[in-house]
């Protein structure tokens, strides 16, 4: 039985599912994601301290300073690199201590972007509040009671950031927007991250060969595989079975063509 869909906010998709009566949930990630893109997405500050960084790599990739750079920068990531980034400088500012002069001379344009870096460091923190507990526990009343208690607690910050009160502000009516369907349900799930690192190992990890290899092996879920299973496999199954299983079910991937054609062009003008 079907309690409810999440889905990631498409507008198409929603409609669709409301209009045939089921209930809708928004995928917590991209409304956290969303938020904060809506907040630093074109902050010059920021921008430019992802080109500082960027330059940065390049200087030191390849010196002995190499050990100061941070991980790659993702041009899609998520949460437009405030958790790469904020993790990197909090491991600098630990070091920096022992850094010599040289090493903080490569590294003096973090303190020009001190303010926004406060200020992305907390959201990062309220991010990952919200995150643990909408992702750990779900939309209900339970959640909501440790959400505005978690709200009252950053409000009593006279030092925080103007940003951190819209954030929390929007996290506010993502459970307000969902009362109706917690009040019917009890607890919704709100996250579709299960999913999505499931069958992005399709698309980041070897597509077709390995969507393939997923498929041959769902026939075997429910055995017990032993080394008995497999010899006996091994023994009984000749290899014609095989080859004429492989011609009659499976076909040549872009890659392989390609490849092949190549080699024939090769042949062809030697």
């Amino acid at each position: 039985m079907i309690i409810h869909f999440i889905t990631d906010g498409g507008t198409n998709l929603a409609k669709a599912l409301s209009t045939k009566g089921f209930d809708v949930v928004s995928d917590c990630t991209h409304i956290l994601m969303n938020a904060v893109k809506k907040l630093l997405g074109t902050d010059a500050s920021l921008s430019q301290l992802h080109a500082d960084v960027g330059q940065l790599r390049r200087r030191l990739i390849l010196t002995e300073f190499g050990y100061l750079l941070p991980p790659s920068l993702r041009d899609k990531d998520r949460f437009i690199r405030i958790f790469t980034l904020g993790k990197w400088i909090n491991r600098i500012d630990r070091w920096w201590p022992k850094l010599s002069q040289t090493a903080r001379e490569h590294l003096h344009f973090l303190e020009q972007a001190r303010p926004r870096i406060q200020c992305m460091n907390e959201l990062r923190t309220v991010v990952e509040k919200a995150a643990t507990l909408l992702k750990g526990s779900g939309l209900s009343t339970a959640t909501r009671r440790r959400w505005d208690e978690y709200v009252k607690e950053c409000r009593q910050k006279t030092d925080r950031a103007p940003e951190v009160d819209t954030l929390l502000n929007t996290i506010t009516d993502y459970f307000e927007n969902h009362a109706e369907l917690i009040d019917r349900h009890g607890r919704l799930l709100c996250c579709t991250d299960i999913i999505e690192s499931t069958f992005g190992r399709y698309k980041n990890k070897g597509g077709t060969p390995t969507i393939s290899a997923d498929v041959l092996a769902i026939p075997l879920y429910s055995v017990t595989i032993t080394p008995q299973f497999v010899q006996n496999a091994l023994v009984s199954t000749p290899y014609k079975v095989v080859h004429r299983w492989e011609q009659q079910r499976t076909c040549e991937n872009r890659y392989a063509q390609l490849r092949r054609m190549e080699q024939e062009l090769e042949s062809d003008a030697a």
